[in-house]
């Protein structure tokens, strides 16, 4: 009987703990929140990019701009003779105040290669996997961000 009672008794305390796990979830939902917005933000970004390369497709085969509509939230969108359009966004300073690496296209030798913009101004080719630049007309650069924090 006395096992009886021991048992209950510490029956009885291990249901009165508690964990209060409030900080863990909210941390969690932070966490969640700030991945959905690099999320957002690469898939921008790789609209920005599919949008540079129809501009270069299109300044290769010789069609010209019609006119040029500022959206009035930060975007253009550029009329083209073929009848086709893209939009382009200007991007924002981060909390920081630095602006991020930006993708941009250098011409050499009559050929457009894929490049970035590094915050100090001074411009890299983006390379394949051999160190070869990668020209515009050929596979767009995928955005990411590795696990050191670089884009």
């Amino acid at each position: 009987m006395t096992g009886f009672f021991t048992s209950l008794a510490l029956l009885g305390g291990l249901s009165s703990c508690t964990f209060d796990d409030t900080s863990l979830k909210d941390s969690i939902d932070d966490l969640t929140s700030r991945v959905e917005a690099l999320e957002d933000f690469q898939e921008q970004v790789q609209g920005d990019i599919a949008s540079l390369q129809d501009i270069i497709s299109k300044l290769n085969s010789s069609v010209t701009v019609n006119n040029v509509v500022d959206n009035g939230d930060g975007s253009w969108t550029i009329n083209f003779s073929d009848g086709t359009s893209v939009t382009i966004r200007n991007g924002q300073d981060g909390e920081d105040g630095l602006t991020p690496p930006s993708i941009t296209v250098v011409e050499e030798d009559g050929t457009y290669y894929w490049a970035y913009e590094n915050a100090d101004g001074t411009t890299d080719f983006i390379l394949d996997d051999d160190g070869n630049k990668i020209p515009v007309s050929g596979e767009a650069p995928q955005v990411r961000i590795n696990e050191d924090g670089y884009w």
